[in-house]
């Protein structure tokens, strides 16, 4: 069976390598700084075979590369290659201690090497059977001078180093917008041969306008690899985050969400390990939720109950969370003993019982679906996939208009300003116009199937391609009124990371009566997110409920 590489192009690599280039000087060339410029330059003036060997090496992990293994076929001279790269000052030949982190070069070596190597300086072990890490902890340990264990391992193996590595990196957080996708995304594309939505480079808008958004957001995408929680003492962590913090501005709106997520993620590591007030102080630096919701519950196990209500209160005001808001309500109920359930444990508690043997292997959805077939009721498994399908079908051409300026590189499957909740401010005309078509039923259907049979199975990261979509959609609008699926719709568009989520599991009708339930089992939780549309449901008069087995 052929591998990866035989299944692709010769020099596709090279390919994504331009793609990102081009992409770069498209849009971000008045951005870059002498640096990143010097390296985009210096890369136009290699031949071709210096370009395949440049590119297959800052694509590939690490920072040393040792010349002796670097043998690709499709790349002819490499020993010219690799002068040309130097000269460019490209690539950099390690000669001396200051060129790199000599423990991060002993890490690059396997057992054997470092054997060879404790071998010609003499050094005897107490034990013939030591892994990697014991004996690199033994070189270290040694007496060799630093500068002659380096000069032992370039001798008999001269490697390499990427001067521009952090360059690189620069120019591909500016393609993604972040360091976790890399140019494998493009192999995955022609492995796969999906088109994405959008390809072409000329339909694309630069993510950053300046070079404060730029530098903010790299240095915490960054912060996530090099704040490694791993192997240290919790306090040592908390001072080296401290640090980080008065080192790096956080201003722009990109930097302030993608270090919630951050610090959400160490503010959570700490309440795990009780360190209460560490947490708390992390927590307190971002308004990501569930910063928030976590803050109330930690002042209060810690006593700061004024700050708890003060914050609750403050959640109930101007949050437009759901999770957050029911738990802040929940918490002054619980304070005021006022009831001691909370909105999820209440509404489930007064919830429609309904008795069914349960096999192990049935999903407890399925089998309402077969208990509501046996009552001549036509009922499907819906949940999201129903709502953000009537959603993405409805709006697709207004979502995925190539001239919007909120698709920033080929592999984003959700347009920008969705994604941040603003899309009705910035595409309120165009959003307000397709809704009125709800009043008109037949129209409204006839768009959702053009975009369905134009667009079905591609990629995007709203609509889920379920064989029975379509037909669950055309239901929908027959039963809901134009205000009933307009105030849904406008509810998603208003928070989609929030608002997409959180459906009830089914939809039944027989004849003219239709309901939207919600299945939970002996055991199952309510969540905020179930609620809030339960809540909104009952609200406009979309018929809804909970059945709770027993």
């Amino acid at each position: 069976m052929p591998n990866q590489e035989q299944l692709l192009r010769e020099k596709y690599y090279l390919d994504h390598f331009q793609y990102l280039i081009d992409f770069i000087k498209a849009y971000y060339l008045n951005l870059l700084n002498l640096s990143e410029l010097k390296f985009v330059n210096a890369i136009e003036n290699l031949s071709l075979n210096a370009q395949c060997l440049l590119a297959r090496l800052y694509n590939r992990q690490g920072m040393i590369f040792a010349v002796s293994k670097l043998k690709y076929p499709e790349i002819n001279d490499m020993a010219e290659c690799l002068l040309e790269l130097e000269r460019q000052g490209l690539i950099q030949y390690l000669k001396k201690p200051g060129d790199i982190d000599l423990s991060y070069l002993l890490k690059f070596k396997n057992c054997d090497e470092l054997l060879a190597l404790l071998k010609h300086f003499q050094v005897k072990l107490k034990n013939n059977h030591m892994n990697k890490t014991q004996l690199i902890e033994v070189v270290v340990r040694s007496h060799i001078d630093d500068e002659d264990i380096m000069s032992y391992l370039v001798s008999n193996d001269p490697a390499i180093i990427l001067p521009f590595k952090e360059e690189y990196l620069t120019l591909r957080f500016l393609l993604f917008g972040n360091l976790k996708q890399n140019m494998t995304q493009f192999v995955i594309k022609e492995l796969k041969g999906f088109e994405p939505l959008i390809f072409n480079k000329s339909h694309f808008c630069a993510l950053f306008t300046s070079r404060q958004e730029i530098d903010e957001g790299f240095a915490i995408q960054k912060a996530y690899q090099h704040i490694n929680i791993k192997n240290k003492e919790p306090m040592e962590v908390f001072v080296e985050f401290n640090q980080w913090r008065q080192q790096n501005s956080i201003t722009t709106e990109f930097a302030k969400l993608t270090y919630g997520k951050l610090a959400i993620r160490l503010a959570s590591y700490f309440e795990k390990l009780k360190l209460y007030q560490q947490a708390i102080a992390i927590y307190e630096t971002t308004s990501l939720p569930p910063a928030n919701k976590k803050r109330i519950k930690l002042y209060a196990k810690i006593n700061r109950l004024d700050e708890a209500i003060q914050l609750s209160q403050t959640i109930i005001k101007e949050s437009q969370h759901a999770e957050e808001i029911i738990f802040a309500k929940d918490f002054l109920a619980k304070i005021q003993q006022r009831n001691t359930l909370k909105a999820t444990s209440l509404h489930l508690k007064q919830a429609e019982k309904l008795q069914l043997v349960l096999n192990s292997d049935v999903k407890p959805e399925d089998a309402v679906i077969a208990h509501l077939n046996s009552l001549d009721y036509q009922a499907y498994f819906a949940e999201n996939y129903l709502w953000k399908g009537l959603f993405g079908l409805l709006f697709w051409d207004i979502l995925f208009d190539k001239h919007a300026p909120y698709f920033h590189h080929p592999f984003q499957f959700l347009p920008t300003d969705l994604k941040q909740g603003k899309i009705l401010h910035t595409r309120n005309l165009a959003i307000k116009q397709r809704l009125q078509i709800l009043g008109e039923k037949t129209a409204c259907v006839d768009i959702i199937r053009n975009h369905y049979n134009q667009y079905d199975q591609t990629p995007n990261g709203i609509v889920s391609w379920h064989p029975d979509l379509l037909f669950l959609i055309e239901k929908n609008i027959n039963f809901l009124d134009r205000h009933q699926l307009e105030t849904i719709l406008v509810e998603m568009a208003s928070d989609w990371r929030n608002n997409s989520i959180g459906f009830p599991d089914i939809m039944c009708w027989r004849n003219n009566e239709y309901c939207f339930i919600e299945v939970k089992s002996t055991f199952d939780k309510l969540s905020p997110y179930q609620l809030r549309w339960l809540t909104l449901f009952q609200k406009i008069g979309v018929n809804a409920k909970i059945l709770h087995l027993i």
